[in-house]
């Protein structure tokens, strides 16, 4: 009986010298993984640790009531509450961001502390509540 497994003694076999070797697979190079330091990493007088390489996140933002959102390129590394007020206000079209009230990441985390800037990963969702900007008049 003929094995079925074996290749049929009619057909030739090719000549292994005159075939060309495969040139090398190159391996997609991966872009390089970057972790987050650590708010305390960040607040140690020797900073962190490792080399940072700075990262935009997109994150989303809107207005306390509205119903869109606006996507934003928010760079967290090293960033505080402050930046990230001015950059949610220049992204929302406001005149200050000291019209800020609160920031509140979605559902309801409020955003108080440069801490929390640091924890801030993609794809969040954020609600800003305005305000009228406090004036505050001191006696002559």
């Amino acid at each position: 009986t003929a094995n079925p497994d074996a290749a049929p003694s009619n057909v030739p076999f090719p000549d292994l010298r005159t075939i060309a070797p495969k040139p090398p697979v190159e391996q997609a190079q991966s872009a390089p993984r970057v972790s987050r330091p650590s708010p305390a990493a960040i607040a140690s007088p020797a900073g962190p640790k490792a080399i940072i390489i700075e990262e935009d996140l997109i994150v989303k933002v809107r207005i306390q009531g509205e119903e869109d959102f606006c996507e934003v390129d928010f760079n967290a590394l090293g960033d505080s509450y402050k930046t990230l007020c001015q950059c949610f206000a220049e992204e929302l079209d406001l005149e200050d961001s000291s019209l800020i009230r609160k920031i509140r990441k979605l559902p309801n985390v409020l955003v108080r502390k440069d801490r929390d800037v640091v924890r801030i990963k993609p794809g969040n969702e954020f609600e800003v509540e305005i305000g009228v900007a406090e004036v505050v008049n001191l006696p002559e």
